[in-house]
C-alpha cells in the first residue's frame, strides 16, 4: 500500500527518493529512528523542510512512506494457480528489494513502534494490515480451492508461516545473511500439517 501524500503541486519521484535516501543513511549511521528528524532528512537530501512539508504531512508519516519503499505488495500479479510457491512469494517479499536495508529499518521500528502508540496505530492500519489481509485471503483461498484442509486454523497458519520471517527481520544482526532458504522452508514445514487429508 502506497502511504498518501498530501495535495499540492507534483513531487519529484527524484526528490522523493534522496529523502528516503537520507533516511537510510541516517538510520545506518545512528541505529535509531530517533536521528531521522524532519531537519536532519532535509540537510542530508540537501532539500529544504517545506519541500519535505509538501510530500508528507509529519515525521510518521514520512517514516511510513520509508518502510513502504521497502518492498512491493504481497502477489502484485495475483495468485499463480501454487499455493506453495505463492506463499514462498510472499515470505520472500516480506524481505523486499535489499534485505539488509529492510532489516536495518525493521530493526529500529521495534524500538520506535514501543515509544509511539500513535505510530503503531498507523504502522498497523497503513502497511501492516494490508499485507496481513492479503496472506490470510491467500490462504482462504487455498482452503476454498482444496489446495488445504478446511478444519485448518486459519491464524495458526499465518503465524507459523509469519513468525519465524518477523524474528530474523526485527531481532537479527542486519548484518547476517537470511538462512539459506528460509521462506521454502518455513512453508514447507506449515504445510505439513496443513494439506487435505
Amino acid at each position: 500500500m502506497k502511504v498518501a501524500r498530501p495535495r499540492g503541486r507534483p513531487a519529484s519521484q527524484k526528490l522523493d527518493k534522496d529523502f528516503i535516501e537520507a533516511a537510510i543513511a541516517l538510520l545506518k549511521e545512528k541505529g535509531s529512528f530517533d536521528a531521522v528528524s524532519v531537519e536532519a532528512v532535509s540537510v542530508r537530501a540537501g532539500a529544504s523542510k517545506v519541500s519535505f512539508y509538501r510530500r508528507w504531512p509529519d515525521r510518521d508519516r514520512f517514516i511510513l512512506a520509508v518502510i513502504d519503499s521497502l518492498r512491493e505488495p504481497p502477489l502484485p500479479d495475483g495468485p499463480t494457480g501454487s499455493l506453495r510457491a505463492d506463499l514462498i512469494g510472499v515470505l520472500e517479499g516480506m524481505f523486499g528489494y535489499d534485505p539488509q536495508r529492510t532489516r536495518l529499518v525493521h530493526s529500529a521500528l521495534v524500538a520506535k513502534s514501543r515509544k509511539s502508540p500513535e505510530f503503531m496505530h498507523l504502522l498497523f492500519r497503513d502497511i501492516v494490515a494490508p499485507r496481513r489481509k492479503a496472506l490470510l485471503d491467500r490462504i482462504r483461498l487455498g482452503i476454498a480451492q482444496g489446495e488445504l484442509d478446511p478444519g485448518i486454523d486459519v491464524t495458526a497458519l499465518f503465524e507459523l508461516l509469519t513468525a519465524p520471517i518477523l524474528k530474523v527481520m526485527m531481532i537479527s544482526d542486519p548484518d547476517q545473511p537470511i538462512p539459506h532458504r528460509l521462506a521454502e522452508r518455513v512453508v514447507d514445514q506449515a504445510l505439513r500439517g496443513a494439506l487435505p487429508r
